[in-house]
């Protein structure tokens, strides 16, 4: 099989393919022929040394993946053959291995895939989709004024789309990049700001000066700063992420005056979920609702980019540049 593994910590351009043998899939696992592969901002961390996950000859990187179930181990259920899937690892305690032509997985580590769901919806909605899915779900949202950060981006057009289900008051969407915007308005988010400007005087000039209620925010560093500082009394920040390598913090100095506006600061993560013994089974349940999401055409998975897989590390230098939209998407059968 083909592979990008990396040969040491770095920058993408440590991305190399290789030629590697094709995993047999042992007792109780399943062999899937990869589709399509999905890129994800903590792929860059995994590279770069930043994630903690120990180098090893050989390291495949990559947490998603969709494509043919083509051989099975022993132990596991022979219908499944020939089936269209859904491989996460990330559902069996891995974060790497799916920036390959094959990947092996334990058999709950493979989620099956509807008819109608193409392989490149099911990596969009995937690992994405089902954060999106899980911080719609941590606040109130109904009548309420919401900022999605990052509304462009693979969690955050999803994110959006999710809150806008909940009839919120107003739904205002931010961009890094101006250029970005024509995503969140298509989507039914009701303004868009930019962080590269004034966001929080160009939000308030929408709000006639209310800050809003709730906050969605994978940004951190000086976007986070300014979100906690013009958040509602009684409003909710959502921290799910630090891309600009600083998580949303409150000095010393801050916290008297948040507490006493009876605001939260509310940090999320999808590890505690994988670590509950019924992980699979509530990821599955997630799948099933933005599938059928999907297939009511309430739902609308975005792939802004396709890379070759070979290409890898441009596709690591575009999603590091923040100048993406929706989901990058890895093919292996593409060159």
């Amino acid at each position: 099989m083909k592979a990008v593994i990396i040969d040491q910590f770095g920058g993408p351009e440590h991305l190399i393919l290789r030629e590697l043998p094709t995993p047999a899939p042992g007792e109780g696992e399943v062999l899937l022929k990869v589709a399509s592969v999905g890129v994800n901002f903590a792929d860059t961390m995994i590279r770069s040394g930043g994630a903690g996950v120990p180098m090893t000859d050989n390291l495949i990187i990559g947490s998603e993946a969709a494509g043919t179930v083509v051989a099975l181990g022993s132990g596991v259920d022979p219908a499944i053959l020939g089936k269209r899937a859904f491989a996460a690892p990330f559902a069996v305690g891995r974060i790497t291995g799916a920036y390959a032509t094959h990947i092996a997985l334990p058999a709950n580590g493979i989620f099956l895939l509807p008819d109608d769901i193409t392989f490149d919806q099911a990596v969009a909605l995937g690992l994405s989709g089902i954060v999106a899915l899980e911080l719609s779900k941590l606040v109130p949202i109904e009548g309420r004024t919401v900022l999605v950060h990052s509304a462009a981006g693979g969690v955050g057009h999803l994110l959006a789309q999710l809150v806008a289900m909940r009839s919120p008051g107003r739904l205002i969407g931010s961009v890094g990049d101006a250029r970005k915007a024509e995503l969140p308005n298509a989507i039914g988010v009701h303004s868009v700001v930019s962080t590269q400007g004034d966001w929080v005087g160009d939000l308030l000039a929408l709000t006639d000066g209310a800050p809003p209620d709730v906050i969605f925010d994978a940004i951190g560093g000086a976007v986070s700063r300014l979100g906690l500082s013009n958040l509602s009394i009684g409003g909710h920040f959502v921290a799910y992420g630090g891309a600009s390598g600083e998580y949303a913090a409150l000095s010393k100095e801050d916290m008297p005056s948040f507490v006493m506006s009876g605001k939260s600061l509310i940090g999320y993560s999808l590890v505690p979920l994988l670590g509950h013994k019924d992980a699979a089974r509530y990821l599955r349940d997630d799948l099933d609702t933005l599938f059928s999401y999907v297939t009511q055409g309430v739902l609308r998975p975005h792939v802004g980019h396709h890379f070759p897989l070979h290409e890898a590390a441009d596709a690591h230098r575009l999603i590091e540049s923040r100048r993406s939209s929706g989901k990058i998407i890895l093919l292996p059968e593409v060159g």
